[in-house]
């Protein structure tokens, strides 16, 4: 498995995502973060397991620490610069099929994004890790399923799997009446007025 990309694409509702892990076994970069300026035809996510480091993302300097991520867009050039014994981080790339989830990444992360996952987060990041180390029979199927699991975590963190209890109201008759009657007085302009609408009815 050495020295290979491994795969795992991830179908949800609001589309499909690819995540993969390059380094075959080697998923923890430690000590160094030895690249060069670059940009990748992926979203990467870079997590800091330990230590500190600052990343230049264009021409805006990030100073990432321990328990941070940087998600950097596609496209986007980028250097990081770190030296220290102390310094672990794991490292990921995804895309995204065309369609909702993917508009919506693309507006919340234009250039890059600097935020702290949650716990959860960085537990599925760490059992993948420790799943990764050692053979056993149903290793694969481990990795997949915790690929899913980091997956769903990360766009959640991200904001960006909506809770469907809470957007998925059911209105009565005459609550739905005034909502479209509302929305065609605000909006009577606007091309895309069948999709704002059907937002706001869920």
């Amino acid at each position: 498995m050495n020295n290979q990309m491994l795969r795992y694409p991830i179908k949800l509702e609001q589309g499909k995502v690819c995540l993969s892990f390059s380094f075959g076994n080697d998923y923890v970069r430690k000590y160094t973060w030895d690249t060069k300026r670059h940009c990748n035809a992926e979203y990467e996510l870079h997590v800091i397991l330990k230590g500190a480091t600052t990343v230049d993302v264009e021409d805006q300097r990030y100073e990432l620490i321990e328990k941070q991520a940087i998600l950097i867009a596609p496209g986007i050039y980028h250097e990081p610069k770190v030296n220290k014994k102390d310094f672990e981080r794991i490292s990921l790339g995804f895309t995204v099929s065309d369609g909702i989830l993917s508009e919506a990444l693309e507006k919340k992360v234009q250039q890059c994004l600097c935020y702290y996952p949650s716990e959860e987060f960085l537990q599925y990041c760490n059992l993948f890790i420790q799943e990764n180390i050692y053979y056993h029979p149903s290793k694969e199927l481990a990795l997949k399923a915790l690929a899913s699991l980091l997956t769903i975590s990360m766009l959640r963190n991200l904001g960006l799997l909506k809770n469907n209890k809470a957007d998925n109201k059911l209105l009565n008759e005459k609550e739905r009446t005034a909502v479209i009657d509302n929305f065609f007085e605000c909006n009577f302009a606007q091309k895309n007025g069948c999709a704002g609408l059907a937002e706001q009815l869920h």
